[in-house]
């Protein structure tokens, strides 16, 4: 996404220009001025940010501390019906001052231009009115008070904060929509004449969302918290919601605010997860000021993986968010990590070393201990890098017991994989128990005492792990060699709009594959088929001819059917540049689609 800053804001100076994922982590030392940044950025009459699809317009900002409020337990309906009549006397007081100077002119433009809104004193209620407007295309002065209880936001009856934890407001509400629509359907039944339409399960669910109680559990679930919600949903439409926390194996009462800091900032998580995604109260961008800073480490991973799986991913809302956490920092994605200076205030792409150095500058005595390290000797320098970046990127699903240091071996051997073996063999027998060699398997190699085939009878080298269809398809949609209708994804128009579908619709990775492989190698009579498991637990059916193929040719197929390929080069990158790129981009996008044999190799590297 493409970021400016048209005015100063304290130490941003105006005109800064610059280009952020959709999932950025921003680290940077004190004073740096991470939170100027999301504060100019965030104002919408200072910051610009667009998509490829357009500018963003709904940019919620959340401020150092504000994942950790007060939580209501407890909401009389009494409250949801004040709040709504609070925002109708708005538009009826509006209206009655327009109706008086209009002299009988009606206004026929657009919403945001309608006259009563100057006459809205409360802002929050006029961004709700002008929302409403804006869903249904009819002007604020055209609205009723039953169309604003229908369709007012969640967001605006908790007060219109994202991450405000009114629980149980949110949960009643949605419970007297649901009664309140269960009631529409006795009325079209009897014939009731100008009752409001009766909204089918689907459909009420597309226009208010799931239910915020079973999200919340689904979300508690993940966070790994041993609690679930209760909710209103037998109780009578009246009757006061007293929200609690119960303990999954107790089965104890816990009240909201007796929960630890970390707990507490996990639970609002949860609900601003609900709120951020809303039908009519989405937000287009989400801005976090140091969102980990009360949690353990354990909940700082916990944290990063919700909001990319289920806020980035599944739901396509690009994340910023600051950290001077190193945990946070060492489960970020490699592409995700970028540094900010007090003197150069455009945010750059850093590596995990860069952001540890920045964190740890002034303990000269901080060491990383290599106590679980393992030397690994690898067929080129290339590998080094290929295996280093996917080993980070895989410690993202899998926690791995050691720490492999890979290296490319220098003996006089003419043959890198000999070369692999003659010098493990020699360490071996020197007494070395924790040197390693790894090498790929070119349809012949067998396994030895500390030598590790990669991909033994499945692939023949890692280029074939690089070049899967799904990810070669992938790519070359994030490239945009290829569109996403041509790889048989059909509604989809952007890399984005993939993303997306892949979190909700687990048959289309295979259709990429198909794709692919049909370009790749057109499906013959004879044809035989290979069921790749993946870390996230699915599988894929790949072309076996496709996993027999030497690597190198594999590459030189994929760039002669589709020519663009061959423009991602570099002066210096020699033939690694694509593979390097597959790997940083979309490997890196998608760590649950990588096959579960490079997890197992480097399992077995101990």
């Amino acid at each position: 996404m493409k970021i400016k800053i048209r005015n100063k804001h304290k130490s941003i100076p105006a005109g800064l220009e610059f280009e952020l994922p959709q999932f950025t982590v921003l680290t940077g030392e004190n004073g740096s001025g991470k939170t100027h940044l999301f504060e100019a950025i965030s104002d919408k009459k200072n910051g610009q940010v667009t998509l490829e699809e357009g500018g963003l317009n709904s940019i919620s900002y959340i401020p150092f501390g504000g994942l950790n409020p007060q939580v209501d337990q407890q909401c009389d309906p009494a409250q949801i019906s004040q709040k709504v009549k609070q925002v109708w006397q708005e538009v009826a007081n509006a209206k009655l001052q327009i109706e008086r100077r209009s002299r009988g002119v009606e206004y026929t433009g657009a919403p945001e231009g309608d006259p009563i809104l100057n006459h809205v004193g409360n802002a929050q209620h006029k961004e709700a009115i002008l929302s409403i407007s804006q869903q249904l295309s009819i002007l604020p002065s055209q609205l009723t008070e039953d169309i604003i209880s229908d369709r007012i936001s969640m967001m605006s009856l908790s007060g219109s904060n994202l991450f405000n934890s009114q629980f149980a407001l949110i949960f009643k509400s949605y419970h007297v929509r649901y009664l309140d629509n269960k009631l529409n359907k006795v009325y079209e039944d009897e014939g009731t004449s100008d009752a409001n339409p009766y909204l089918k399960d689907e459909e009420f669910k597309e226009q208010y969302g799931e239910a915020p109680w079973d999200f919340v559990n689904g979300i508690l679930a993940k966070l790994c918290l041993p609690y679930t919600v209760n909710n209103p949903i037998n109780s009578k439409r009246d009757s006061t919601f007293v929200f609690k926390l119960i303990h999954n194996q107790s089965g104890i009462e816990i009240g909201t605010n007796d929960l630890s800091t970390g707990e507490k900032t996990l639970m609002s998580l949860a609900l601003a997860i609900y709120n951020s995604i809303g039908t009519g109260d989405r937000a287009d961008c989400l801005i976090l000021d140091e969102p980990d800073a009360p949690l353990h480490p354990s909940m700082s991973k916990l944290m990063l993986e919700i909001v990319e799986e289920e806020i980035v991913q599944k739901h396509g809302i690009p994340v910023l968010l600051s950290t001077h956490s190193p945990t946070t920092i060492a489960c970020t994605p490699a592409n995700a990590l970028y540094k900010i200076t007090a003197a150069e205030k455009i945010p750059t792409q850093c590596d995990l070393h860069d952001s540890m150095r920045i964190l740890t500058y002034g303990i000269p005595n901080l060491r990383v201990s290599t106590e679980h390290r393992r030397q690994i000797f690898v067929e080129h320098t290339y590998d080094v890098e290929y295996y280093e970046s996917l080993f980070d990127i895989i410690s993202r699903k899998i926690e791995f017991v050691t720490i492999p240091q890979f290296l490319p071996p220098h003996t006089n051997n003419g043959s890198n994989c000999d070369a692999v073996l003659e010098i493990t063999r020699k360490l071996r027998d020197m007494g070395n128990s924790q040197v390693y060699g790894l090498i790929d398997w070119d349809l012949k190699n067998e396994p030895e005492q500390q030598v590790v085939i990669l991909g033994l009878g499945r692939r023949y080298a890692i280029e074939n792990y690089i070049f899967e269809p799904h990810f070669l398809g992938l790519y070359l949609i994030h490239k945009k060699f290829a569109s996403p209708e041509e790889l048989g994804l059909e509604g989809c128009n952007s890399y984005l709009d993939v993303i997306t579908l892949i979190s909700n619709n687990s048959d289309a990775i295979q259709i990429i594959v198909d794709s692919v492989q049909e370009k790749l190698l057109p499906e013959e009579e004879t044809s035989s088929y290979f069921e790749s498991f993946l870390i996230d637990e699915s599988s894929i059916r790949i072309d076996q001819r496709i996993l027999d193929i030497k690597g190198h040719t594999l590459e030189d197929l994929a760039r002669e059917s589709w020519p663009q390929l061959n423009c991602v080069r570099s002066n210096n990158g020699g033939d690694s540049v694509l593979k390097k790129d597959v790997i940083s981009t979309v490997i890196n996008d998608f760590p649950g689609l990588i096959s579960i044999d490079i997890a197992d190799t480097f399992r077995e590297l101990r």
